[in-house]
């Protein structure tokens, strides 16, 4: 299990921290590096809000990475 997936697991079954979510923006302005190094986490997110719409904002040159 990735440090990320722990993390979610860890404090997403607390009521406080785990919140009804429809949509989730993933903002990662910076480096390609830093996108990438990002995915982890968010697919710790998309597997515990599977019906949430995940949306990101990034830089123009990271955007390519996202894709698909």
């Amino acid at each position: 299990m990735t440090p990320a997936r722990s993390a979610i697991r860890r404090f997403a079954h607390t009521p406080a921290a785990s919140p009804a979510a429809d949509r989730i923006l993933i903002i990662r302005l910076g480096a390609l590096g830093d996108v990438v190094r990002t995915l982890p986490a968010v697919e710790a997110i998309r597997d515990h809000y599977a019906e949430a719409q995940v949306a990101w904002l990034v830089e123009p040159r990271a955007a390519a990475v996202l894709h698909g």
